[in-house]
């Protein structure tokens, strides 16, 4: 892959895997990338969040990647979460219609 290939992935990857829509901020999100990936500065979570880093080493493409495929597992549970929810509220109203109809 070529450089720039690797900083669009960073890119995209830190994006993913720290979104703003759960941090409250872009600059939320840089910290918490920063800590995370164990990255030396606040300021390189920034430059990759923002594409303007020069390069990517493999061990931070690594921890992207994998902070990524976390965060897809966070949103999949979630997801399920919310399903069930509305499935039991489904059931229960259903269940409620039956019964008030069958007398």
């Amino acid at each position: 892959m070529s450089a720039t290939a690797d900083i669009d992935e960073s890119r995209s990857l830190i994006r993913e895997a720290f979104p703003v829509t759960k941090h409250g901020k872009a600059v939320n999100s840089w910290f918490v990338a920063a800590r995370k990936l164990g990255l030396n500065t606040v300021g390189r979570a920034e430059c990759i969040w923002k594409g303007s880093a020069r390069r990517i080493d493999a061990w931070e493409m690594d921890a992207l990647r994998a902070a990524a495929i976390k965060q897809r597992e966070r949103d999949r549970d979630e997801a399920d979460r919310r399903i069930q929810a509305l499935r039991r509220g489904a059931e229960t109203r259903l269940a409620s219609m039956g019964s008030s109809t069958a007398g």
